[in-house]
């Protein structure tokens, strides 16, 4: 994989052993995103 890549590049640099924690750091980061999309389009 190329590092030139911005998109999802973090995860991409980080070598993750255990793919259950892969996966739970993805969905605590899409709640993340989720509350912060929430936030910044309340009216």
């Amino acid at each position: 994989m190329s590092k030139n890549h911005k998109s999802k590049g973090i995860l991409r640099s980080i070598k993750i052993d255990d793919l259950s924690s892969l996966q739970s750091s993805i969905e605590e980061d899409d709640e993340l995103m989720k509350l912060t999309y929430g936030r910044e389009h309340q009216k």
